[in-house]
């Protein structure tokens, strides 16, 4: 794991979130992660429903499933979840204009919003049927911790999924200092994970490994369309003022960031990867303690 000096505590990684709120919504949308990219994706938003439709696919949602999303943004995730699978989503963000937006997009029995921290949620133990989690592992200061909890609020043979970032080899020395360390410090990361952290943490927290994968070549594209939609809004806002969003130095941080995140996926320093666990069943858990 590559630690930061200062760790940014959970009410920081909210208020990152709400100062840039509108610049989110204005240029990600209402989904905050990126996207799955095949030969037949011709949109961002398409790419999009691609990778919760792998995430789904891995957690095997059946109707009236209990799935719990972490880090949930908007909820956008489980509003799609629920209307497609007719399951129940509850989602956990840490930032109050993401509760704030997504009680009020929500307007579905089968999904809802909390503003909490996943390592303070009294979370019920073994009775979710599924947890999603995109992108949120790298704020997250209790790594171990994170999956520790998972495996004790999953139902026996249920399963988690997680995509996150990953440092590689080669994210460490002058390109740790050059590109990861800036890119956690922007945002808001208390460390990244190293590639051998990812599974370690898995299997030490009694979780099976079913699937890990690196997705970098398939995602990375969703960071060249949100560059042309940050380049537009920036063009198109540049002489106006009414009802426009600003662009000044904390805006010009955060395409700094995403220009970080670019070059280490480039360079190799840094993975986007796909981790799939299943919490084993009774039987199974008698024979292998941890």
């Amino acid at each position: 794991m590559l630690p930061l000096p200062e760790s940014p505590s959970v009410t920081e990684v909210g208020n990152y979130y709400d100062t840039f709120d509108p610049h989110y919504r204005h240029i990600w949308g209402e989904h905050l992660h990126h996207g799955y990219w095949d030969a037949s994706t011709r949109s961002t938003d398409q790419a999009i429903t691609n990778l919760l439709d792998l995430a789904a696919e891995w957690l095997q949602i059946t109707r009236d499933d209990h799935i719990l999303d972490i880090g949930c943004g908007y909820g956008a995730s489980g509003r799609y979840l629920a209307e497609r699978h007719k399951c129940y989503v509850l989602g956990l963000t840490v930032a109050r204009e993401q509760f704030r937006v997504g009680k009020q997009r929500n307007q579905s029995s089968r999904v809802s919003i909390q503003h909490t921290d996943w390592m303070e949620f009294d979370a019920p133990k073994n009775t979710l049927n599924g947890i999603l989690s995109l992108e949120c592992l790298s704020h997250v200061s209790n790594k171990y911790g994170f999956f520790k909890k998972i495996e004790e609020t999953l139902s026996p043979g249920s399963r988690a999924v997680i995509t996150c970032l990953a440092a590689t080899n080669r994210g460490k020395g002058s390109l740790q200092q050059l590109l990861i360390t800036p890119l956690c410090q922007g945002a808001r990361f208390p460390s990244i994970a190293e590639l051998s952290d990812l599974e370690y943490w898995g299997q030490n927290a009694n979780l099976r490994i079913v699937h890990a994968a690196d997705l970098t070549p398939r995602v990375s594209k969703t960071w060249l369309a949100i560059s042309i939609r940050s380049a537009r809004a920036f063009l198109l806002n540049r002489n106006r003022s009414h009802d426009q969003l600003q662009f000044g130095r904390k805006e010009l941080q955060l395409s700094l960031n995403a220009i970080r995140l670019q070059l280490a996926y480039w360079l190799g320093a840094i993975q986007y990867r796909l981790l799939v666990l299943e919490k084993p069943k009774r039987r199974e858990t008698s024979k292998n303690p941890s």
